[in-house]
């Protein structure tokens, strides 16, 4: 508020009352935020928003491809909002790039198609969960199985999954396991993994 006080020319109290009487209509319309008691921002419906592809980085925070623009928009952890590494999603672009070669920055709105990639990871077993473990950097989170629908999976045998669902407010993604590989280190295990990791076929027949 101070800000857009001076930035109107005066500092009276007059003044300030008018700035604040023009902002508070402007969240009445829905055009404006508010952050705090004297803090507001766009909403997101007024911010530029596009369609692109996540790629997510060893952080968890993920850059959108969009076709339409010249550089990615990053994406902070923060504002991934459950989007997963080849989702296809909308952003809004909330801070334009001050200097060549930076990228805008922005947050993630809502995930349009989950990509149905596979991956392959290390489970980590207990009583009533499974948590494996992704090899892949691009998923820097573990995914939860249920132990009752996988009561073959030991710990430590590396598996291949996809993942379903992330929902707001869980900690981890679901998926389903599609395939056990075998026990984490064996050879035959884990060249069956790097096959399964680019998608290529892969046969489990063990001497």
């Amino acid at each position: 508020m101070k800000q857009l006080v001076a930035a109107s020319g005066g500092n009276s109290r007059d003044a300030r009352y008018v700035v604040r009487d023009v902002v508070e209509s402007l969240v009445e319309s829905g055009v404006v935020e508010r952050l705090s008691r004297d803090k507001f921002q766009l909403s997101m419906a007024q911010l530029p928003r596009y369609e692109g592809v996540v790629d997510m980085i060893g952080s968890g925070a993920a850059y959108v491809q969009v076709e339409e623009l010249d550089s990615d928009i990053y994406v902070n952890q923060r504002n991934v909002n459950c989007a997963l590494d080849g989702d296809r999603v909308v952003v809004v672009v909330q801070r334009q790039s001050t200097r060549e070669g930076d990228c805008p920055e922005g947050t993630i709105v809502s995930v349009v198609e989950r990509s149905g990639k596979q991956y392959v990871g290390v489970a980590e077993v207990s009583r009533s969960a499974i948590f494996v473990h992704p090899d892949s950097r691009k998923l820097p989170m573990d995914i939860f199985f249920s132990r009752k629908q996988y009561p073959s999976v030991k710990d430590g045998d590396k598996v291949v999954f996809r993942i379903t669902d992330w929902q707001q407010g869980d900690k981890s993604p679901r998926g389903e396991i599609t395939d056990v590989l075998g026990p984490q280190g064996d050879n035959e295990t884990e060249m069956h993994a790097i096959l399964a990791e680019f998608d290529l076929p892969y046969h489990f027949e063990r001497d």
